[in-house]
């Protein structure tokens, strides 16, 4: 029964009521209505937005040179100060490489660079040798506290390095100096 009925429903008659008002014809069309379109189809689901693909991680960075690479890892220990023109060690000089010792002995795998600096005054030449001098006093002393020579490199800057630029007597005394650099041992096989 079911089947009948919406076959005979297929057929539609629409009937204009307004124009059976004014003496027009009632039936305006009639059209079958399996001709009609489909009803439109449900509208998609909302699919929520993609989520953003991750952040690519970061550049690595650089290769750094090893001079670079130890170079976050240094240490400064204490200035050893001296008197004009002279290398001989001061007894505040010898605490405090005696306090730099004691470092040293702590940190067994570092190595430490002896630089030997000078003021402004003299000749390049000079204070060349004059912070050499200076640098291997620090080492010497370092040694007779028992402290293994092979761990140390000396090297003079005389007076390119300044850590003071006046030329005042202060100024001047704490541009003659030694710094001793602790730095982690190069791999073995390198020195």
């Amino acid at each position: 029964m079911k089947d009948t009925r919406l076959a005979a429903a297929a057929v539609l008659t629409v009937v204009c009521l307004a124009g059976c008002a004014r003496g027009g014809p009632t039936i305006v069309a009639t059209f079958d209505v399996q001709q009609l379109p489909p009803e439109p189809p449900a509208e998609p689901a909302v699919e929520p937005p993609p989520a953003p693909a991750p952040a690519p991680p970061p550049a690595p960075a650089p290769p750094r040179s090893p001079e670079e690479a130890l170079g976050a890892f240094t240490q400064r220990l204490h200035l050893v100060l001296f008197e004009t023109g002279r290398w001989d060690i001061s007894a505040e000089g010898r605490r405090r490489i005696e306090e730099d010792a004691a470092v040293l002995r702590d940190a067994p795998g570092w190595m430490a660079t002896v630089e030997g600096h000078a003021d402004e005054r003299g000749t390049d030449e000079w204070n060349q040798a004059l912070g050499m001098w200076r640098a291997k006093a620090v080492k010497d002393t370092l040694r007779d506290l028992g402290m293994d020579a092979s761990r140390f490199t000396l090297v003079s800057y005389g007076k390119t390095r300044p850590v003071s630029t006046g030329t005042d007597p202060d100024s001047l005394a704490r541009n003659r100096r030694v710094e001793i650099i602790l730095h982690p041992a190069p791999a073995s096989g390198r020195r």
